[in-house]
């Protein structure tokens, strides 16, 4: 793996589901189009035991027409279909019908999804926020082929990471970081890799936190960075950097960056054959409730408060880099 991205990388992601066809292209007798693909196509899908990567694919590769009524959700979920093929399901629908929130200006029927926020951190004048509330869907491919995924929620200024084994709250405002696995309380995180002002630079991953489109750079250290200028991913607007990290051991690593520029967050990373990149991204306000840890329980008289804990009690997530 790249040195670059196996240093930074955290994981996951959905796919998008497109059927659009290429400009001045010969129309196919409309007979030997394929089916869309429908909501008993994906039931039919899960109860054959196909994993979600394969049905994601599908809803990738495929056109697609779904009923996402709450019904329709409701039955779907008694059908044994995951939230994530649901989720799937529901971001494909919204670019069907071509209502997406950020293509109609942000508007959404959940309201503008824009939070009133100020410009910049308290105590911390230059650092940036996330000006939207989204949710996404973010993998890592190696040549071509998704190696892992995870789910991605922001609101409230805070981004709140969901893999198969665990969840990572970051609260940029406080420059903090809580992980926990399921049933299990929050594990406290104060640093961040690479973040000017942060207390010991291994850390959960520079990646996760809120970043200008235009000034890239201005809070990270140990890096060069070089503006490639504008590019559209997926339809959206984003800034291309090329990206030199400058690592202890005197080595150093290239990778391209793109930054959305609504939601001032990267949403894609290269290097090598290693891609990570967010997609299925809907601008809507998120649920309050995602952006809390879970209640540590007391400590007990001789327990070390999380924010005392050595590097080896209070490890960040295993995360490729």
């Amino acid at each position: 793996m790249s040195h670059a991205l196996r240093r930074s990388l955290p994981s996951v992601l959905l796919v998008l589901c497109a059927s659009m066809a290429l400009p001045g292209a010969v129309r196919a007798d409309p007979q030997q189009q394929p089916k869309p693909l429908h909501d008993e196509d994906v039931v039919a899908m899960a109860r054959a035991g196909f994993p979600d990567t394969t049905i994601l694919l599908a809803i990738e590769a495929n056109a697609c027409e779904f009923d996402v009524s709450p019904g329709q959700l409701i039955k779907l979920r008694q059908q044994h279909v995951t939230d994530a093929v649901i989720q799937a399901m529901l971001a494909a629908e919204t670019r069907r019908r071509g209502n997406s929130p950020h293509a109609a200006a942000g508007a959404s029927a959940a309201g503008d999804p824009t939070i009133p926020a100020s410009q910049a951190v308290p105590g911390h004048p230059t650092r940036a926020v996330f000006p939207i509330d989204f949710f996404a869907q973010q993998f890592i491919a190696k040549s071509g082929a998704t190696v892992s995924q995870a789910t991605v929620y922001v609101g409230r200024g805070r981004l709140r990471l969901e893999t198969e084994h665990q969840t990572v709250l970051i609260d940029p405002a406080s420059l903090t970081g809580y992980v926990w696995q399921a049933d299990q309380p929050a594990k406290v995180i104060p640093r961040f890799e690479g973040i000017r002002g942060t207390q010991n630079q291994n850390g959960l991953s520079r990646y996760l936190l809120p970043v200008d489109p235009d000034q890239l750079c201005q809070e990270w250290i140990n890096v060069e960075c070089r503006r490639l200028g504008p590019e559209s991913l997926q339809g959206r607007r984003a800034v291309k950097w090329q990206i030199t990290e400058y690592f202890d051991d005197d080595s150093t690593g290239a990778l391209f960056v793109w930054v959305d520029e609504r939601l001032h967050l990267v949403s894609k990373r290269q290097a090598g054959q290693y891609t990570e990149e967010l997609r299925n991204i809907i601008e809507r306000r998120q649920p309050a409730g995602l952006f809390e840890p879970p209640a540590r329980p007391p400590l007990e008289p001789n327990e070390p408060h999380p924010r005392q804990q050595s590097p080896a009690e209070d490890a960040a997530p295993v995360i490729p880099r």
